[in-house]
């Protein structure tokens, strides 16, 4: 299986994150914005996306999309390891982290896929080039406890519906 991945543009890192999550380009701008509206119909200006329209959609708008594409999420609890997370039976890893800090008043923050594909995984992370592979689950145990540690990563996973995680 070729691998797919998109490259930033704009504020659409949420956009980037579901598309490389499905490997296909399965959402658009379009999509998005209407989730956004449908989240908030009656409001003058949408609290989940910018009023700019360059994208930087919230969490609820990803989360929607992902449970109209038959998914849901599961949040990681950071005071547990990451050697905690079932791996086996999750579909992906949405990333959120700190892109910009200025003087901690105001952070911007970005969105991005860990999943793999056929069996390898991989970071989607659209500022970059292409995927970055790992070359074990402890490599990419490493990597997120390197994010949680610099970049307050918060670690979402992405389950099928259906599908059960272990306790």
């Amino acid at each position: 299986m070729e691998v797919y991945h998109e490259k930033q543009r704009l504020q659409r890192c949420a956009l980037h994150t579901l598309n490389c999550l499905f490997q296909r380009a399965q959402f658009t701008k379009h999509d998005l914005d209407d989730i956004a509206y449908s989240l908030s119909p009656s409001s003058l200006i949408n609290p989940h996306k910018s009023v700019l329209g360059t994208g930087n959609y919230d969490a609820n708008v990803i989360f929607a999309a992902l449970a109209a594409s038959g998914y849901y999420i599961k949040w990681h609890d950071k005071r547990k390891p990451l050697s905690t997370i079932p791996f086996d039976y999750v579909f992906g890893i949405i990333v959120n982290t700190i892109a910009v800090s200025i003087f901690n008043i105001y952070q911007a923050r970005h969105w991005f896929t860990v999943r793999p594909v056929d069996k390898i995984w991989y970071s989607f992370d659209s500022r970059f080039r292409e995927p970055m592979p790992f070359a074990s689950t402890d490599q990419l145990m490493q990597y997120l406890e390197e994010l949680q540690r610099t970049r307050s990563a918060e670690i979402i996973l992405v389950i099928k519906d259906g599908v059960q995680l272990p306790e």
